[in-house]
């Protein structure tokens, strides 16, 4: 499981520095309700693992079509397709305020916090 952000610099999820630029509300909205919600129960309740949080440079067009570069919060550069996220394999919330992606995102990625 992993939540995807887009900022205009994706490097600045590196220790969550985009929460002090009060103009992304969706972001922040992502981090509180799906990020924190993640670690603070949900990942267990679902019986899931991960929880990351990623991000990567908006698109300014279909977010179907991401860019491969996202950055994590520690501020290292990884390809989504070789932790295993590709077009099409996400769902987007169905609250029309939030405009962040939900990534379910098995395999790889599910274990991106302790690559091997």
């Amino acid at each position: 499981m992993a939540i995807l952000i887009d900022l205009d610099d994706p490097h600045q999820v590196k220790n969550f520095a985009f929460l002090k630029n009060p103009d992304l509300t969706i972001q922040q909205h992502a981090y509180e309700v799906f990020y924190q919600g993640l670690k603070n129960g949900v990942l267990k309740e679902l019986r899931l693992s991960g929880g990351d949080l990623l991000a990567y440079k908006i698109t300014g067009g279909s977010n179907l079509d991401l860019p491969d570069l996202a950055v994590t919060i520690e501020g290292k550069e990884v390809s989504l397709e070789r932790i295993g996220l590709r077009p099409g394999e996400y769902q987007q919330s169905s609250d029309k305020r939030i405009r962040a992606q939900i990534s379910l995102v098995p395999g790889p990625a599910a274990r991106m916090t302790n690559p091997g």
